[in-house]
Order: structure tokens, then sequence, then C-alpha cells
């Protein structure tokens, strides 16, 4: 254990599932309800990141290690099922159920992390750490959507903190 520079390949997955997302339209004429309008969003969600980290280890005992750095890499987004659940307000029942996009986009992704690690033995290493990773905002156009008279884009924004508890092996 030195101070020193390291890369890191890192492949992640993640399933998010949307419950609500929801945009009340009051007087809508949305036919065959007249009068306030709430549009819910259910669907799930789907990424694949891939990235090229480097990461610089300080070293700061003999037992215990602080790294911090950054990576970047492309990450492929999958919308599935993606559709609005139409009601009135008050929420009396779901009135339709109209499904919007499927949908695939990539976008840049980069992160910055830091974290600790303390030396178990030679060959292994307990640690604990936090990245944040960046990404643009993703903006999807739905089809047959016109409530306001514009074209209905939904944006989403997938930038978030991870926080890591891993063993990392030395051979």
């Amino acid at each position: 254990m030195s101070n020193a520079w390291r890369l890191e390949g890192e492949i992640t997955h993640s399933r998010n599932e949307i419950e609500q997302g929801s945009r009340t339209y009051p007087d809508l004429e949305y036919p065959p309800y007249g009068g306030n309008v709430l549009v819910g969003t259910i669907g799930h969600i789907s990424s694949l990141t891939i990235m090229g980290n480097i990461w610089y280890d300080l070293q700061v005992s003999k037992k215990v290690n602080v790294y911090f750095g950054g990576g970047i890499g492309s990450s492929h987004y999958r919308f599935d099922d993606i559709a609005l659940l139409v009601y009135p307000t008050p929420y009396v029942q779901v009135l339709e159920k109209k499904p919007v996009f499927d949908d695939t986009e990539w976008s840049f992704t980069s992160q910055l992390g830091t974290g600790v690690e303390y030396k178990i033995c030679d060959k292994l290493m307990l640690g604990i750490g936090a990245r944040y990773l960046i990404t643009p905002e993703i903006s999807v156009k739905v089809d047959d959507m016109d409530y306001d008279g514009e074209q209905q884009r939904y944006t989403f924004d997938f930038s978030h903190m991870n926080i890591l508890l891993g063993l990392r092996f030395f051979f």
C-alpha cells in the first residue's frame, strides 16, 4: 500500500420503477371528462453504465488508505411501458391508462468519488466510499400528447449519489 494512481473499469446496472409523477391540468377538456384532470406516470426505467475511472490512493497510515478521483463513460437508458394514468380530481378511480412510449437512449456520463479503505491483510482491503454520477438531462418526445397545444416531452435527470461498501482483492 502506497501513494499511487490506479485505473478501474466499472459496469453498473439498475432498474427503477416509476410509481407516480403527476401534473394537474385545471379545466382541461379531456374527453369525455371535463374539469380538473390529474395525469400520473407509471413504468420502468433501466440503465447500463460503462465507465473508465482513475483513482488516487493516498496512504494515511499502514492500514488506512484514502482515495479520490473520477471517471467518464456512457449510459444506456431503457424506458419500458411508460404510461399515463388519467383520473379526475379529486381522485376517484383511474379512468384511463394510456401507453405513451417505449424508448432507449445513450448518454455521456461522468462521476466524482472519494472513500476510505482499511487493510485487513496483505491481499484484502475493506472500503466505504461515495460516488456522484453526473448525466445530462434526457428528453423524450411523447407521441399523441397535446394537452396544452404543444408537443409534450418528458425530461429525466439521472444524476445521483451512491454509497459503496466493498472489498478490494490484490493479486
